[in-house]
């Protein structure tokens, strides 16, 4: 193991007193301006196992580990004051009056839901879609009759008939598009996504490898920016910028019976009563429990699985008051035997392009 400290050149602070009959000055000592420290160990290349039921070969890594912390010098001037004296505070430590570090813990990445996920491979949850049978076969009747009416509309030339059959008068145009929207979010991709994975299933047999090797990646970002005043002496406006990135890569190595009747979904019963719940898709945006519920039953059939898990992790922060910079970096492979457990979800807010566009046609509804 390798490791390094280099502190940067010390800066001597200073204070001055100044008046109209003249100026004294004291020294106040040094102060680090930062360093750069590391710490690495020689095993990073993983090694490969030499098969699927000996899994002494993995390799364990870590610390590998970076700091850096830089901190510019700054000058404090108080006064003049009434009598024309002031106090001055020369190449100063800046986190005597603004930190700059740690300002956010590490976020944990759920990689254990995602590998457990993987190890499931479901295509297809013939339990939820059967349950959603009514409300599917109503949306099909619904467009299917409309398009017909449309259609003998059309026929006659009658142009506005067919657009009133289509649901696209002007006056709800609004209402249609997030209608349109819904059934093709949460009606039709689903049902085709269903029996795309039905088709794949019957196409396999119901079979799967009894060998399998798994690439799973899992990422997590957490950021605060934050404005606040120092007075140093006047009200200052100071900004702190902390950013994590942390990212999880698991290799795992399993042993399987195929077992046709967990990833059709029907040995996960929490899962459908899940899946049937008004706007539990929306939940799940913010805590993903439909994943977590998904990935309870993924050990039936398991006969044997190891692996590694790789985290990869960085923090930046900046401090404007001084111009502060602190980088943290993190590398570690730890093995690991048997199925991890999930952990319970927690809050995660995810929304992006697609989910916004859900929760605008959402709105719309409610407000109608």
């Amino acid at each position: 193991m390798a490791s390094a400290y280099q502190p940067r050149a010390l800066v001597y602070s200073k204070l001055e007193f100044v008046s109209p009959s003249g100026s004294s000055t004291y020294d106040l000592g040094p102060f680090s301006p930062g360093y750069d420290s590391w710490v690495k160990t020689d095993t990073v290349k993983r090694v490969k196992p030499r098969n699927l039921i000996e899994p002494g070969s993995l390799t364990h890594c870590g610390p590998h580990q970076r700091q850096r912390l830089i901190k510019a010098p700054v000058t404090v001037v108080y006064g003049p004051d009434q009598w024309g004296g002031s106090v001055i505070y020369k190449d100063m430590d800046p986190s005597n009056w603004a930190t700059v570090g740690q300002a956010i813990g590490q976020p944990d990445v759920d990689w254990q839901t995602a590998l457990r996920l993987a190890v499931k491979d479901q295509k297809v949850n013939l339990a939820v879609a059967m349950a959603e049978y009514p409300q599917a076969q109503k949306m099909f009747v619904n467009n299917a009759t409309a398009i017909a009416k449309a259609l003998r509309a059309l026929r006659r030339g009658d142009a506005s008939g067919a657009a009133k059959a289509l649901g696209v008068k002007p006056k709800q145009l609004r209402g249609s598009i997030s209608n349109r929207w819904l059934e093709l979010r949460y009606g039709w991709m689903p049902l085709l996504s269903d029996l795309h994975g039905s088709v794949e299933e019957l196409n396999s047999g119901l079979q799967r490898p009894r060998t399998r090797k798994l690439h799973v990646r899992k990422k997590e970002e957490e950021r605060i920016k934050s404005s606040y005043t120092i007075y140093v002496p006047n009200a200052t406006t100071a900004t702190l910028d902390c950013q994590w990135v942390v990212t999880a890569k698991v290799v795992a190595y399993l042993q399987q019976d195929s077992l046709a009747a967990c990833r059709l979904g029907v040995t996960n019963p929490l899962m459908v009563a899940w899946e049937l719940v008004p706007y539990s898709f929306v939940v799940d945006w913010l805590i993903p429990i439909g994943d977590w519920l998904n990935s309870l039953d993924a050990g039936i059939g398991l006969i044997n699985i190891y692996g590694t898990v790789t985290t990869k992790a960085k923090m930046i922060a900046t401090q404007t008051f001084g111009s502060q910079y602190y980088l943290i970096e993190n590398y570690v492979r730890v093995p690991f035997m048997g199925l991890p457990s999930p952990p319970l979800p927690s809050y995660k807010p995810s929304l992006g392009v697609v989910r916004i566009a859900n929760a605008l046609a959402l709105l719309s509804q409610l407000k109608r």
